[in-house]
């Protein structure tokens, strides 16, 4: 092994470990894995910090995720909204195959991707309707005031999964272990994306005029073998896949008045070999017409919108409310 000149005669590794049995052991970590994802997303601009600290909501312990990346998508400071990037990324690599089980319903996908960072935690629209009195308010996800669920990226995405368990070798037999995926996977990115919102959630500019809306996103980078089941039918028919989306839906146990009684996370798992693919192909269309449609609800998300009827609409209709005081030119 080689050494640094300043190196002192007794560090080195004991006897009883085997230089090859170390390396072989640091590879099989993942952590060279995470190397190369933060490294391809930072020449693609992002920002990105590695082991990106969170809270633990459960144990409040200090916890952390393989790479978190962050992107402003349009900066303009007369502008009402900076639209931008979090990617959450867990990164694992593993001889075992991932084995994932396509969802048999399907679910709306309005709460896909969850946008942090708009000052009530959502949009507030009104009904414009001269005959009814008063008026009807509620509030939306800004994923669905945007339509995001209508974009490829959601509505043509992958196989969605609800479970998925990772094969573990025994003896003679397969052994299928869901609760080590889940805990490796599912459990560290769903607190970090819980963290990202208390840090994401509220941010705004300091005069309140304009706010930095982000699509957050969480992965699962897999250098393992992905397996998809396409239902309880199709057992016998297993077929590699690159891509899966796990939906998880969890309590919400923080909840306000107005909350859903639910939380949602959509998790992409993702072969790293595909992840060049996903980041052109698919998220980054994808994050061009997400800031692209905020740009144009940029004073709905400050001030409320207005649509024909809140039994019916698309984000095209919404308009700004029309009480929502005037803005200054800057």
């Amino acid at each position: 092994m080689k050494q640094k000149p300043t190196n002192p005669e007794r560090n080195r590794i004991p006897a009883g470990i085997g230089e090859a049995d170390l390396i072989k052991g640091i590879e099989k970590s993942g952590y060279p894995l995470q190397s190369v994802v933060a490294d391809r997303l930072a020449k693609r601009g992002f920002y990105v910090t590695e082991e990106w600290g969170y809270s633990d909501r459960d144990s409040g312990d200090t916890r952390s995720l393989d790479v978190l990346a962050s992107s402003d998508l349009i900066f303009d400071r007369r502008a009402t909204v900076v639209p931008g990037l979090v990617v959450m990324i867990e990164c694992k690599k593993s001889e075992h195959p991932y084995i994932f089980f396509r969802m048999v319903t399907q679910p709306d996908m309005f709460w896909f991707p969850s946008v942090f960072g708009l000052p009530h935690g959502g949009v507030s629209l009104w009904e414009k309707n001269p005959s009814k009195n008063p008026e009807r308010h509620e509030i939306v996800s800004a994923s669905r005031a945007l339509g995001l669920s209508e974009l490829p990226f959601v509505s043509q995405g992958p196989e969605r999964a609800a479970s998925f368990s990772q094969a573990i070798p025994q003896a003679k037999r397969v052994d299928l272990s869901g609760a080590d995926a889940f805990n490796n996977l599912v459990l560290p990115l769903s607190k970090a994306a819980d963290h990202a919102r208390s840090v994401y959630g509220h941010a705004h500019s300091p005069d309140n005029s304009c706010v930095f809306a982000r699509a957050a996103l969480s992965v699962a980078l897999l250098d393992a073998p992905m397996i998809l089941i396409e239902g309880p039918d199709r057992v016998p028919e297993p077929i590699y896949t690159p891509w899966v989306r796990i939906v998880r839906q969890e309590p919400n146990l923080d909840r306000v008045s107005g909350d859903t009684p639910f939380r949602h996370y959509g998790i992409d798992a993702v072969h790293i070999d595909f992840f060049d693919e996903y980041l052109e192909k698919h998220l980054s269309p994808f994050a061009q017409e997400f800031a692209r449609r905020s740009e144009k609800l940029g004073d709905v998300f400050l001030y409320g919108g207005e649509v024909p009827s809140l039994d019916s609409w698309s984000w095209n209709e919404i308009r700004k409310w029309s009480g929502a005081p005037a803005r200054l030119s800057p």
